[in-house]
């Protein structure tokens, strides 16, 4: 029954149903023929399965119920049928995600917004819906989650907030929304990362500018330690760099394994974020926990530019030391 289900053969299915064919049939990935056409929008196919008492609720083996699928396809006319008989609005596939998440994932609002006038939770717990609109730059979506009461603070499995979300992707619009109806910007996720850290891994100057204008701690640590000037060194981000500098960040702070910024940029050969450091009185000297310094990082790492740099640096440390 799946394949005429999945291609909208009518005829063929009444027939194998006439000859005994079972309704809940499933193949080999656990969906029904209920699954197949909520998936591939059959109407006719639809009706005709529930008539003959397809199961409405049934899972696959990855816990989807056609109503998921629906929302997913942005099939409305399905989701309604489904709805009328009895489909539930808050089932939950096996990773706890339910079909209002699979519709603001896709952004489908006008599922979305039929699933929120017959009660759907917005609030749900692991993937919620509200942080997938932000991941995704579904603003329309978002505003209307908002406007039927998801919480803007709301955290994921990872303890990410929907303004982590926003921030790691870039979405100004979506992070401006969200900082208007009150979110946290020092929010920390399970890893001690606020927002500040996730624009300045990704590099988005705007994203941090705009976080930092509304009270971003600048120099917040994760639970390694890691600052966002740590991140942006990593990563290469000169702009970040220098913005986060601008705004007061520490040059020589240490994370938990003894690494200042300035080890971050000979590690990853950053000739540009290095001599930025540099100029701005990063310590040349600064010895991590298992005594490198900036030097052995680059040595280590085969970064001959950086090598010279630091060691011009440091040669003319001396010199103004003989001097003075």
């Amino acid at each position: 029954l799946n394949q005429p289900a999945s291609r909208g053969h009518v005829d063929i299915l009444q027939l194998l149903l006439n000859h005994g064919a079972s309704v809940n049939t499933v193949n080999n990935m656990g969906d029904t023929p209920l699954h197949d056409a909520a998936y591939r929008g059959h109407v006719d196919i639809l009706q005709l399965l529930l008539n003959h008492g397809a199961s409405v609720n049934t899972v696959d083996y990855k816990g989807p119920t056609p109503l998921h699928y629906a929302a997913s396809r942005g099939h409305v006319d399905i989701l309604q049928l489904l709805l009328n008989h009895g489909a539930s609005v808050n089932a939950v596939d096996n990773y706890g995600h339910t079909p209002l998440l699979y519709a603001a994932y896709n952004g489908r609002v006008d599922i979305l917004q039929l699933l929120l006038n017959l009660g759907a939770s917005v609030n749900t717990v692991n993937k919620n819906a509200a942080s997938e609109a932000a991941s995704h730059g579904h603003v329309d979506i978002l505003q209307l989650l908002l406007n039927h009461g998801a919480s803007v603070n709301t955290v994921d499995y990872e303890g990410a907030t929907p303004l982590h979300e926003a921030a790691s992707q870039g979405h100004v619009d979506i992070l401006q929304l969200l900082l208007n109806h009150g979110a946290s910007v020092n929010t920390v996720d399970y890893e001690g990362a606020t927002p500040l850290h996730e624009a300045a891994s990704q590099g988005h100057v705007d994203i941090l500018q705009l976080l930092l204008n509304h009270g971003a701690s600048v120099n917040t640590v994760d639970y390694e330690g890691a600052t966002p000037l740590h991140e942006a060194a990593s990563q290469g981000h000169v702009d970040i760099l220098q913005l986060l500098l601008n705004h007061g960040a520490s040059v020589n702070t240490v994370d938990y394994e003894g690494a200042t910024p300035l080890h971050e940029a000979a590690s990853q050969g950053h000739v540009d974020i290095l001599q930025l450091l540099l100029n701005h009185g990063a310590s040349v000297n600064t010895v991590d926990y298992e005594g490198a310094t900036p030097l052995h990082e680059a040595a280590s790492q085969g970064h001959v530019d950086i090598l010279q740099l630091l060691l011009n640096h440091a040669q003319l440390i001396l010199a103004i030391f003989a001097r003075n």
